[in-house]
């Protein structure tokens, strides 16, 4: 047996989730920054071809820091719902019982990514012969990092439900801009991938470190005693859920821009994602944002549903206040940004479909809100569904109006498809809130 640790629900204030959700965005966007300076030398030094592995191996990460199976978000989720039950004597079970799911996952496709990198370079990567031993063993030193990686996502979602943004954001922003700044370095001392990934490694091992280090000075440490099935139960429920939102999700976002693809002239792919990357970058603000409401609406709900409910309206007013003077710039100058930033033919071809992105962005931002409260209340199960239906009706009207309207069709299509989402996620939250359909998961 381990003595449990006392813990103290955190004080949820309207200042407190307003100022975390700013320092998670400042957190987020300060290495991407560092990012736009130093990819262009990383180009140069790499070369192209060298340079694209590197930035496969950061896909790879990435890809799984997204697809964890909804197992991150889910920790954070019921550690949550316990400060709302008075149930945090289990919180302790659940965020080890949860990194060691995540561990495990980890170590998974560790042995994946062993045992595949030399055919993944050979046989699914056009990767020349000169470099295919290089990117063939950078890939599985890569491998080393994914259980760190998945890990640590567990963690900071322990350190989320906390309220430890503060913390987070000062874990986040020097590793996030390591992730950029240590291969330079690396390429300083050899001109070699491996090294480079070494470095990345040092980074992903550092965060998961700290946060580990913070995990323990909040919760009890880790034990074979705070393994528990109810918690993995619990864990693996409304992870599942999860899952299928995040791997449809993203599905049914890119699938406007393959449509493009498949249907229309090169060029009007260019004139297509091109604003498409831009303006998306967006929602980059609801959801770090969000990061601090989600566990908010998740304490609340249970206690009080119409206090979870009045939360969520204000982070709606909160994102909507940010985010509307960024799309009434997008909207209002289009062309003129574009043909300063790229040139006068391409704004003449691509500015219509911005400003029709840049509307659909501002409603999505509404509809993504309504969608975290419904996940966050207890109710993944809603979520998923909605996103199985919305991709099929999605795809067949989104090739219709590619076929009669081109980009500006698929620009159409979007904002049908998040103006219908954001309706129905909205009328659904505010029936979950106030009886008819609520159910605990």
């Amino acid at each position: 047996m381990t003595s449990e640790r006392h813990i103290t629900a955190p004080k949820l204030t309207h200042g407190l989730l307003a100022g975390n959700g700013m320092l998670n965005l400042v957190g987020q966007v300060l290495p991407l920054a560092i990012g736009l300076v130093v990819i262009p030398i990383l180009v140069r030094d790499l070369g192209v071809e060298r340079f694209g592995v590197l930035a496969l191996i950061w896909l790879i990460v990435g890809y799984f820091s997204l697809f964890d199976f909804g197992l991150g978000k889910a920790i954070t989720l019921v550690v949550a719902k316990k400060f709302g039950s008075d149930e945090e004597h289990e919180i302790s079970r659940v965020v080890w019982t949860g990194a060691s799911l995540l561990g495990a996952l980890g170590l998974l496709v560790l042995l994946v990514l062993f045992f595949s990198s030399d055919w993944l370079v050979t046989s699914v990567f056009q990767i020349s012969a000169e470099f295919r031993t290089e990117a063939g063993q950078s890939i599985a030193l890569l491998g080393i990092s994914v259980p760190l990686v998945l890990v640590s996502i567990g963690l900071r979602g322990v350190l989320e439900a906390f309220q430890q943004f503060k913390f987070i954001t000062l874990v986040r922003v020097p590793v996030g801009i390591w992730n950029f700044v240590g291969p330079l370095i690396a390429l300083g001392i050899a001109d070699d991938l491996r090294l480079v990934v070494i470095f990345l490694l040092f980074g992903r091992a550092l965060a998961f470190v700290l946060f580990f280090l913070r995990c323990t000075h909040i919760v009890s440490p880790p034990s074979i005693a705070n393994l528990s099935r109810s918690a993995t139960n619990s864990i693996l429920k409304v992870g599942g859920w999860l899952a299928v939102s995040n791997i449809v999700g993203p599905l049914t976002a890119f699938l406007d821009r393959f449509v493009v693809a498949a249907m229309l002239p090169i060029s009007a792919v260019a004139y297509y994602t091109t604003p498409h990357q831009i303006v998306t970058r967006v929602l980059i603000v609801p959801a770090a944002i969000l990061a601090a409401f989600f566990p908010a609406f998740a304490t609340i709900s249970k206690s009080s549903p119409i206090d979870s409910y009045r939360l969520l309206r204000r982070a709606t007013l909160y994102i909507v206040t940010f985010v509307g003077p960024i799309v009434f710039v997008v909207v209002a100058f289009a062309e003129p940004l574009i043909s300063i930033w790229i040139g006068p033919e391409f704004a003449a071809n691509s500015f219509e479909v911005t400003r029709l992105l840049g509307v659909a962005v501002l409603i999505n931002c509404v509809g993504i809100v309504a969608q975290m409260y419904i996940q966050a209340i207890g109710r993944p199960d809603i979520t998923a569904k909605f996103s199985l239906i919305e991709l099929p009706v999605f795809a067949t009207y989104l090739v219709v109006l590619v076929d009669g309207f081109g980009i500006i069709g698929a620009g159409i299509a979007w904002i049908i498809r998040v103006t219908i989402s954001t309706v129905l996620l909205s009328i659904l939250a505010n029936l979950l809130t106030h009886g008819p359909l609520k159910e605990e998961v």
